[in-house]
């Protein structure tokens, strides 16, 4: 839809709004249009109409909390997320959410917390072991991180977050052996990553693998944007 269509659509909810001003739905589907104009300010200012009249509207809420993920507003997103989690504790995204932007916040225990709810709800969430096992590593429990990430790996073995993630790991308890196994099966996954394929080629060089080294840099050769002419 072209910005007029938009425009057009804005006016026309104008109107429904005016006949039936108390209607959350309206105010949110009001705020998805000034979304679609990039005018933030303007949804925020629907949302927030929206959740006053219906504080239990859901939709309200997961549109605020995306908002203020975005523009960075970390402590109302924290409420929206905690509003979606107590009106629809199956709704597994809030809990992600939530729990990454505790961590972010350096608020580890209560995002811990969360996460560990979320497996209460859904026993087999790829990401809530994902964001434990770097939560425990920012930590420095390298234990726990371990355990967090083989168990994502558990779910999805091709997990390439959580490969490259446990590769580091090892690579920083100096477990070079297991880090280069992490990095290759990583790379099975995804093989046009050329920074993972340049860290391993120099670690095949310090470990004097110069003939597996030459061969992550053939390797690279093969996808056409790295090609050295």
């Amino acid at each position: 839809a072209n910005s007029n269509d938009i425009d057009g659509a804005i006016e026309e909810y104008k109107k429904a709004m005016a006949i039936d001003p108390d209607s959350p739905i309206l105010h949110t589907d009001m705020a998805t249009l000034y979304l679609r104009k990039n005018n933030h300010n303007s949804a925020v200012v629907e949302l927030e109409k929206a959740v006053k009249l219906d504080p239990d509207y859901v939709p309200a809420h997961i549109l605020l909390g995306s908002i203020y993920s975005v523009t960075r507003d970390d402590e109302k997103a924290i409420s929206s997320y905690k509003a979606i989690i107590r009106l629809d504790p199956s709704n597994q995204r809030a809990y992600i959410f939530l729990g990454t932007l505790y961590a972010d916040s350096k608020r580890y225990d209560e995002a811990v917390s969360v996460l560990n709810d979320l497996l209460k709800i859904n026993p087999e969430s790829l990401m809530a072991y994902y964001y434990l096992g770097r939560i425990a590593a920012e930590r420095s429990r390298h234990a726990d991180a371990e355990y967090n990430y083989l168990k994502a790996l558990e779910i999805n073995p091709e997990f390439e977050g959580a490969l490259v993630e446990l590769g580091m790991l090892y690579e920083f308890q100096k477990n070079i052996d297991k880090a280069v196994q992490m990095y290759q099966k990583a790379l099975e996954v995804q093989p046009q990553n050329v920074a993972l394929r340049n860290r391993v080629a120099q670690i095949l060089i310090q470990q004097n693998k110069l003939e597996d080294a030459l061969l992550q840099y053939k390797e690279l050769e093969k996808f056409p944007s790295n090609r050295i002419d």
